[in-house]
């Protein structure tokens, strides 16, 4: 076998584009254990925008993508092979990962601020060993933010929603969905 080896690259680019504010990054790494079957791989990019529509309306989405292959075991072959996994526990793991936000912020005539922003979010864990899943869940949310600079007090309200639905091997046939819903309220000073 070979020796333990690593190799990473980053990379980000931020700018400005008369209205538009742009970020992108990208990340890499592939890596290499003592233990036989063991190793990981997987790459990032993530981009942020923000564009101006006028001095009180900008609106923008951000967005990360993950995606990696990984090997590893569960425990030694035996005494005489440290490094090397027994052949019922060895796995390797594909994954894909993403998350979309698009958001709006607005501030009115007032000074209050508006904010709406959501979420996608989708998790792809395929495993060898029938230990699988799927994930998906959807946020949204609405912010109104007032300040009351004269009594040195900020009053923040909102409302949220968020679902999630999963698919995972080890629940056998079944998908299990979820749903929230809530209201708040923050007062500071």
């Amino acid at each position: 076998d070979s020796a333990p080896s690593a190799y990473t690259a980053s990379i980000s680019h931020k700018r400005k584009i008369d209205k538009l504010d742009l970020v992108v990054g990208a990340f890499y790494v592939n890596s290499t254990s003592f233990n036989k079957d063991t190793y990981k791989e997987y790459g990032r990019f993530n981009f942020n925008t923000r564009y101006r529509l006028t001095d009180r309306l900008s609106i923008g989405v951000n967005g990360n993508f993950n995606k990696g292959e990984s090997g590893s075991f569960f425990y030694w072959k035996d005494a005489a092979n440290a490094y090397t996994g027994s052949d019922s526990t060895i796995s390797s793991r594909k994954r894909f990962r993403f998350n979309i936000d698009p958001y709006l912020v607005y501030f009115d005539k007032g000074g209050n601020r508006h904010r709406v922003v959501g979420r996608y979010y989708d998790v792809a864990n395929d495993n060898d060993l029938n230990q699988s899943n799927y994930s998906q869940l959807y946020y949204g949310e609405y912010q109104f933010q007032r300040q009351f600079k004269n009594i040195d007090l900020v009053a923040t309200a909102g409302v949220v929603a968020m679902g999630t639905q999963v698919d995972a091997e080890l629940y056998g046939d079944t998908t299990f969905t979820s749903s929230n819903a809530a209201a708040y309220l923050q007062v500071d000073k």
